[in-house]
């Protein structure tokens, strides 16, 4: 069955992890008191974020896969051609939360 956990392991998503503008965006998001680089990198490496990420995954590959991206506001159709619910979900994503690059791309 295909995992979240394999596109957000360390080895792809290294640079996206350790950038300083993503990091202090996340800071931004975390609870109160635990706004530091040391919280996130504890958080993002515990058992209890992989196992987080690890039911996510079994989740988008059920059959409450099209509840589950209604749940995020995403448009099912945007997961159109997907081989599974991971793939759907990331193309979902995409398409809702276009890159910059693109952004700028496209004007």
């Amino acid at each position: 069955m295909p995992s979240i956990r394999k596109v957000l392991s360390n080895k792809n998503m290294k640079d996206q992890l350790t950038s300083e503008e993503f990091i202090n965006k996340i800071l931004s998001m975390m609870p109160e008191g635990q706004q530091s680089k040391e919280h996130y990198l504890k958080t993002i490496s515990s058992p209890q974020f992989a196992q987080a990420i690890a039911q996510f995954s079994e989740a988008l590959n059920s059959e409450n896969y099209e509840m589950l991206l209604s749940s995020f506001g995403l448009n099912l159709s945007d997961a159109e051609g997907a081989r599974d619910g991971v793939e759907g979900f990331i193309k979902c994503i995409l398409k809702k939360f276009p890159s910059r690059k693109k952004q700028e791309e496209e004007k």
